[in-house]
């Protein structure tokens, strides 16, 4: 699994996923991480095996474990007992820390299409907006990238709302500034998706993945399917 699942429910303060395939930093610096991340949340979550999922995943002390089941699906904005959970509210995700890579990072996305549904894209100084007027859309960009003390801004109809991000390029996507939404982000990028530990996410539910997602099947509503790394 190389895919990263963030949503926000109300009952449930912090929790991060950390998924082996998914980030390029040294492994002894993830060990240490996890170590950290562990003892900051002792006695508040707990790990157990998401079967929706098909991945260990943090949960509060009080949800129940799930047996292992086959395929990759996933649902945003969805009720359930097992799932990666966070408030974001400024508060930095340290996903995967890659400082080389990351010190590279250009400032805001590139190359923004709008390839279905109704959304349309400005940039004023460090800040880039994302105006969406549809209940989903999907855009094409040649990177997805925030700098620090860059923003990117999703403004949605309403919590429910998805954006499917698909990058086309050759680099991993990097964020190091502030990812803001008042709906649901979903980020495909088949090169990875890196963040850093200033990085800021402040989102209704992200996922972040190396997997396709099809984006007729995504406007369609239907439930959302991880594929074969590629752009559909």
């Amino acid at each position: 699994m190389r895919s990263l699942c963030v949503e926000r429910p109300e009952n449930l303060s912090f929790a991060t996923t950390l998924s082996s395939g998914s980030c390029r930093s040294d492994p002894r610096r993830a060990a240490s991480l996890l170590k950290a991340w562990k003892s900051m949340n002792h006695n508040r979550f707990r790990t157990i095996f998401s079967r929706r999922l098909g991945m260990c995943i943090a949960v509060a002390e009080v949800a129940k474990g799930q047996g292992k089941e086959s395929g990759r699906r996933a649902s945003m904005g969805r009720p359930s007992s097992a799932r990666v959970v966070s408030s974001m509210r400024a508060l930095a995700l340290a996903l995967c820390i890659a400082e080389p890579m990351l010190s590279h990072a250009q400032s805001l996305p590139t190359g923004g299409q709008v390839q279905a549904g109704n959304a349309n894209i400005s940039q004023t100084g460090t800040t880039m907006n994302i105006n969406q007027s549809s209940q989903r859309a999907v855009i094409d960009w040649n990177t997805f990238n925030v700098g620090q003390g860059n923003t990117v801004r999703f403004n949605q109809p309403n919590t429910q709302a998805q954006t499917l991000n698909r990058v086309t390029g050759a680099e991993a996507s990097q964020i190091q500034g502030s990812l803001l939404a008042n709906g649901q982000v979903l980020i495909q990028n088949a090169n990875g998706v890196l963040f850093g530990n200033g990085a800021v996410v402040n989102v209704g539910a992200l996922l972040a993945t190396t997997k396709s997602i099809d984006a007729n099947a995504f406007m369609a509503g239907d439930p959302l399917e991880l594929k074969s790394t590629g752009v559909n």
